[in-house]
């Protein structure tokens, strides 16, 4: 059985596990000052596995949805042509650990974040042992059984303004669940991480929320939008909530008063 992960949402998590294996970090970020990062992947299991590496592009669309793109395309912020990785293949004992070095290999590129994913394929060795016409022969049978894929940022320079805006829209959808419209704009040219609250209360504080979102903002999105529904059980009682949404820094982005109807 073969089972296939990308993750892209996962920036707020160190490591990744599935399948008896694990990677980390599950993302990785090359800064403007720093050359190559060192991924590991950890064989979890009682079996001798064989971990293949390839480079993948993904890219944001208008729904906000990262579209995987065929080999012979790329785009803008693509970081395929500005890194290479080394080993290409891992063979690991169970519970041996290994080691792929990521670098960064041009740096005459315009300030912006770039970014490519890594795809691990899983593989497992099973040993055969046959004969045929007379001779004994042994060999391996390698077959894939899980696929994942960890998004690697590679940035150049500094942004000087992270100039995001966003739109929302509060309705009720039915009669159990209201709808948050989304719509952002990113003018810049790096990615960034919004953190978006409902709060009961006018306070700013992160503790009284009743509804939380995590969003991924790519450059090559330079404007997207989605809709998250959000459970009437939740938010019973209340006649207003509070949006609060907060960028990677920590910065307040939009702060704004929601009617409930």
């Amino acid at each position: 059985m073969s089972r296939y992960w990308l993750v892209f949402g996962l920036l707020f998590y160190s490591s990744l596990g599935w399948g008896n294996f694990y990677a980390s970090p599950n993302r990785l970020m090359l800064a403007p000052t720093q050359n190559f990062q060192t991924l590991y992947i950890m064989n979890d299991s009682n079996k001798e596995r064989v971990f293949v590496l390839s480079l993948r592009d993904y890219k944001m669309d208008q729904k906000g949805d990262l579209v995987l793109l065929p080999e012979a395309e790329t785009f803008e912020f693509s970081a395929k042509d500005k890194i290479q990785f080394l080993p290409r293949a891992l063979r690991l004992k169970p519970n041996e650990r290994g080691a792929v070095k990521i670098v960064r290999t041009r740096k005459d590129i315009r300030s912006g974040s770039y970014h490519v994913h890594l795809n691990i394929k899983r593989k497992n060795l099973v040993n055969l042992d046959y004969t045929e016409q007379s001779q004994k022969k042994s060999g391996y049978v390698v077959g894939i059984e899980y696929d994942v894929s960890i998004p690697i940022f590679v940035n150049y320079g500094q942004p000087n303004n992270q100039d995001i805006a966003i739109t929302t829209k509060f309705i009720q959808e039915d009669a159990l669940n209201y709808k948050m419209s989304i719509q952002i704009d990113n003018n810049t040219l790096f990615l960034d991480r919004l953190s978006f609250f409902l709060l009961e209360k006018n306070s700013k504080l992160e503790d009284d929320k009743v509804w939380t979102l995590e969003v991924a903002a790519y450059p090559e999105a330079k404007s997207f939008s989605f809709s998250k529904p959000i459970p009437k059980s939740s938010i019973s009682g209340k006649s207003a909530l509070w949006l609060m949404v907060k960028n990677s820094k920590d910065k307040l982005v939009k702060y704004e008063k929601i009617q409930i109807n």
